[in-house]
């Protein structure tokens, strides 16, 4: 009976040193995955800037001409190049910027995006209670570090 409890005991360690060995295979090939993804990634991020820095060139001209012709848009056999105006607002004072929110009720100010960081530090003040009309999913993620 004891040759039976150290062969089950030696299959059992056997197994725990098999699935170690996959999970560190795992692991090698997770990394090696996420490393082709990074080096990939700065590849196309520098061909990418060529070829905004070239639309912007070309942009350039576009807007040239057609304030040389002082025309809005112009047709070409290509496609159409239109004239326009952006508006890109940003905020220098916070502060200052909320106060004449909520003095004017201009709630609509603001974009409608709930901050996660806010929910977590709440959640964790509030026993895991939500703020009303508020809903969160939560998965599980792994995450390797390199050794």
């Amino acid at each position: 009976m004891t040759n039976y409890v150290l062969t089950d005991k030696m299959k059992l360690e056997e197994q725990k040193t098999e699935q170690q060995v996959n999970l560190d295979r795992m692991a090698k090939v997770y990394v090696r995955i996420r490393d082709e993804r990074a080096a990939k990634k700065r590849v196309w991020e520098a061909e990418d800037l060529k070829l905004k820095a070239q639309l912007e060139t070309l942009n350039g001209h576009f807007l040239a001409v057609m304030q040389t012709l002082g025309v809005e848009s112009v047709r070409t056999a290509h496609g159409t190049a239109y004239r326009s105006i952006e508006i890109k607002p940003t905020c220098g004072d916070w502060d200052a910027f909320g106060t004449w929110i909520i003095k004017n009720e201009a709630i609509e100010a603001l974009e409608k995006r709930v901050k996660k960081s806010f929910i977590t530090e709440y959640m964790e003040t509030h026993k895991n209670k939500l703020p009303p009309g508020i809903s969160i999913t939560q998965e599980y993620t792994v995450t390797i570090r390199r050794k």
